[in-house]
């Protein structure tokens, strides 16, 4: 068993001197934006658990809002709000909270552990469900745009998947499935209505987009084999998410951006397997990634769109090997260049949510890994995992 933190939340902030002095002199495609005042403090902050083990970040929003889970001391995931320097639950257990709006509207899922997950909206201390059809015997809501239109699933009672938007939190647009598709997953949405998830088939899951006014299509180029799936995208209509190139052997975060696909980079030269989870409105993309196919964990990066680089950050635990991961960039608090959200590795094997402020300032190069050095080891998956880690 895991040791467990004797605090049932944990304010820790570490301040890595050796670290900020490491990475003050960052590139300049990596600066953090700057509006002339005093210079950013780059911290690692640990969130803290609800007195279990783990929590994470899973979305968090303009005015420096998390959203994500944290562990009770049963072990049980709750969904939480950080706000500052508190933790606040939100009414629902075994779940996530997902995204979170500019005005403070959060969506989620809750009992997600059972077959009969529910969907959920909270705002202002007041948790309600969404609404779901008669048909469905479980839902799960993933992202919110400013509109307080939401993305998520709906499962049939063969256990198939559905995309689905609530429309201001209120009324159900189950979204269209080409003729051979099994199942489907709505898991970003931006203010203009666009939503982008994926699409399976017998031979491929393929990133597909839903347009506002009933349009359907996969992303371009289209795979017919192999893997893709969109988990975000921006208010300039730029996807992100993960991609095997047709069934290629890895997995590359990439950016779909002006009808065509690139990788937004990866650790070292080996392949690896990685993920874009979060990104803002200007290219800033944040998720994990390995340093090889055969590593044992994932690891945090952010990168910008065009830079063609993978940054990593530095775990709590203060090791690179360690595990860590990112959902969500937004900016800093105060103005001052982005901060990361997510979750990383305290030392002794838990995971607690994660936030690394100035978050460009504090980028480090990945540690130089070879396959070789990793052989053996296990890729795991993230604990909301999206299916985005397949080999």
């Amino acid at each position: 068993m895991k040791p467990q933190r004797s605090r049932a939340v944990s304010w820790s902030v570490v301040v890595a001197a050796s670290l900020v002095v490491a990475t003050a002199s960052a590139p300049s495609a990596y600066a953090d934006r700057s509006s002339g005042r005093a210079p950013c403090a780059p911290r690692i902050i640990d969130l803290g658990t609800l007195g279990g083990a783990n929590s994470e970040i899973d979305g968090g929003n303009r005015t420096g809002t998390w959203v994500g889970s944290a562990d009770d001391a049963n072990g049980v995931p709750t969904p939480v709000l950080w706000r500052g320097d508190s933790m606040q639950t939100l009414g629902e257990s075994d779940g996530f909270a997902g995204d979170v709006t500019n005005a403070g509207v959060v969506v989620g899922v809750a009992n997600a552990d059972t077959p009969s997950s529910s969907a959920f909206w909270w705002y202002r201390g007041t948790a309600h469900s969404l609404p779901t059809p008669s048909w469905a015997t479980a839902s799960s809501a993933r992202r919110i745009n400013q509109h307080n239109d939401a993305v998520g699933t709906l499962t049939r009672k063969d256990g198939s998947s559905v995309p689905v938007e609530w429309r201001a939190l209120r009324t159900v647009r189950v979204l269209p499935l080409p003729a051979d598709a099994l199942s489907g997953e709505a898991l970003g949405i931006n203010d203009s209505g666009h939503i982008v998830g994926d699409v399976s088939t017998d031979v491929a899951e393929i990133a597909w987009e839903w347009g506002p006014g009933g349009s359907s299509h996969p992303l371009q180029p289209e795979y017919t084999q192999g893997f893709s799936q969109a988990n975000i995208i921006n208010d300039r209509g730029w996807v992100a998410g993960g991609l095997d190139f047709g069934g290629q052997f890895g997995l590359w975060a990439s950016v779909w951006r002006y009808g065509s696909v690139s990788k937004l980079g990866q650790f070292g030269s080996d392949l690896n397997f990685g993920f874009a989870f979060g990104g803002d409105q200007i290219g800033d993309y944040v998720g994990a990634a390995t340093y090889t196919t055969d590593d044992q964990f994932l690891h945090v990066f952010i990168t910008r769109a065009g830079s063609g680089t993978l940054r990593t950050l530095m775990p709590l635990s203060g090791d690179l090997l360690e595990r860590s991961n990112a959902h969500a960039v937004v900016p800093s608090y105060g103005g001052q260049g982005v901060a990361v959200g997510g979750d990383s590795d305290v030392g002794n094997g838990d995971i607690h949510a994660t936030v690394w402020t100035c978050a460009y300032q504090q980028a480090l190069a990945p540690p130089a890994i070879t396959a070789r050095a990793a052989a053996g080891a296990r890729v795991p998956a993230w604990r909301h995992s999206l299916n985005a880690l397949r080999p």
